[in-house]
């Protein structure tokens, strides 16, 4: 059969050099709908007419994972676009082309028309396993990861992005040392770590 569906003629062919036949079937689908048939020739490919126009009308997701409603959030390109709008003209014109940079490369890779709350961490992760499979240095791949993270840090302090996708340092745990060893004062000024 190497490939093709299986289907009325199959079976009769099968049956033919097999002997045989085939009796009542019945088959219950993931949408809850069942097929039965009494085993008759006619019955049968009733039956299997039937089982494929309910599998061509039947979603093909699994029935406990229906799609998420629609949501509100911006699309990437809207909310780079709001990003530039917003942020942009605070930003230090370097550090601005460095983060337009970043965005467009991520809205390359995952889609302008993704809303931010779909972007997901391996969507996120596989774009920046990217950035150092295409030459990049991991240090500079971890700036451009970094200036990406600020968009969805942006989002998230609009309540549409509930976390970091490319699971960056922005917003999440990072090391900074604490005020005394920042001003040069303590024992162990220099070497002094406090997680924040």
């Amino acid at each position: 059969m190497s490939g093709k569906n299986y289907d009325a003629d199959a079976v009769a062919k099968i049956m033919e050099q097999m002997g045989g036949s085939v009796s009542r079937w019945e088959v219950q689908g993931p949408g809850g709908f069942t097929v039965k048939t009494n085993g008759t020739c006619e019955d049968n490919a009733s039956g299997l007419e039937a089982l494929r126009a309910l599998l061509a009308r039947t979603p093909s997701w699994p029935v406990s994972e229906q799609p998420k409603a629609p949501t509100n959030a911006p699309t990437l390109a809207d909310a780079v676009k709001a990003y530039a709008e917003i942020e942009g003209p605070t930003l230090k014109p370097n550090t601005w082309e460095q983060r337009r940079r970043a965005f467009a490369s991520f809205v390359d890779k995952i889609g302008g028309s993704v809303r931010v709350d779909e972007v997901t961490r391996p969507m996120a992760s596989a774009w920046a396993d990217g950035l150092q499979r295409s030459g990049l240095s991991k240090r500079y791949a971890a700036n451009v990861v970094s200036h990406v993270a600020q968009l969805f840090e942006a989002q998230r302090r609009k309540g549409y992005a509930h976390h970091q996708p490319q699971g960056t340092t922005s917003g999440g745990t990072r090391f900074q040392a604490p005020v005394h060893a920042r001003r040069g004062r303590g024992r162990d000024a220099a070497t002094s770590c406090a997680c924040v």
